[in-house]
């Protein structure tokens, strides 16, 4: 019997790693989206996603921008990177654009670059931590990023001074993010949030890959799983919720949200819509999968963007 729930206890300790070390990729990431770009930028045909296409078509604008390597160090002493992609005109004003998980900024926002530049802004495209030139073992799944996120709000202040204007601007985990920073203390140069395709809490979105993806229970694996978190990362699943930091949040919120949407579904935005107290919007983009929205309607989500901010 002894031998038995030993082994029984063994069993589970071993599968609970195997799921932590599948959702977190613990280890750092590289960035293999950057480099599928480059080689889909030279074809003359796609058979990708509609991001995928996308994105390729724009790394032809990103390619010839100069940017910038910066760094900084987060709360927990990791060192960041991040690319600053001056507006050619000059100016103060910046989007600082959070990445989503498994992915890197170019990926996402190089397909905004040539748009935000048109309008005016510059753009900080920071490495989430444990991805591309970041350091960290762990992915933060928004709980971490949004410290980070705040750390590098920070930086442009410090150093572009206090007239500087700043719009955070977060996709997937990284609106996540952006939406749990909303309800910290936040710079005054921050002027508002752009969320596209965020979660409602972390513990909600794992409980739903834990029956989605494994067939698996919530109980007893989401909350072992959130602990074994807590033991390596240094944080759990409940310790941070986008849904309940928004109740507390200062700034305009722009809500982006693909109907098509299966990873996170319409009805999270929805919620967090309903939860915002402040001046918002919801643009949502029928037939658009996770994260896809700006390749499926490009037009329609720049044109929120500029009614949304004045711009």
């Amino acid at each position: 019997m002894i031998i038995t729930i030993v082994a029984v206890l063994i069993a589970v300790f071993v599968l609970l790693y195997f799921l932590t070390d599948h959702f977190f990729n613990f280890g750092m990431l590289g960035n293999p989206s950057e480099k599928s770009m480059k080689k889909l930028a030279s074809l003359s045909h796609y058979k990708g996603s509609p991001h995928q296409k996308a994105a390729a078509i724009a790394y032809k604008y990103v390619k010839k921008m100069p940017y910038e390597d910066v760094y900084i160090d987060s709360f927990d002493g990791l060192r960041l990177h991040g690319r600053i992609y001056p507006n050619p005109q000059g100016g103060k004003k910046f989007v600082l654009g959070i990445h989503g998980c498994r992915s890197n900024a170019l990926n996402e926002f190089g397909q905004f670059m040539k748009f935000y530049h048109e309008n005016g802004y510059n753009m900080l495209l920071p490495d989430d931590r444990a991805h591309g030139e970041s350091e960290g073992r762990y992915i933060g799944f928004g709980t971490l990023d949004c410290l980070d996120c705040i750390k590098w709000a920070e930086y442009l202040v410090k150093r572009y001074g206090e007239d500087c204007e700043i719009i955070l601007h977060g996709i997937s985990m990284g609106g996540s993010a952006v939406l749990a920073a909303s309800g910290e203390k936040l710079p005054r140069q921050v002027k508002g949030i752009i969320s596209d395709s965020a979660f409602c809490s972390v513990y909600e979105q794992f409980s739903q890959s834990f029956k989605q993806i494994f067939k698996l229970p919530v109980f007893p694996f989401v909350p072992l799983v959130s602990l074994m978190c807590k033991f390596r990362a240094g944080y759990n699943f409940k310790e941070s919720s986008p849904l309940k930091m928004l109740e507390k949040a200062s700034v305009p919120v722009l809500f982006v949200q693909g109907l098509a949407d299966e990873q996170v579904k319409p009805e999270m935005t929805a919620r967090l819509y309903n939860a915002c107290k402040t001046r918002k919007k919801l643009f949502s983009v029928p037939g658009a999968d996770h994260a896809q929205s700006i390749a499926v309607d490009p037009k329609g989500y720049k044109a929120a963007i500029k009614e949304f901010f004045y711009i």
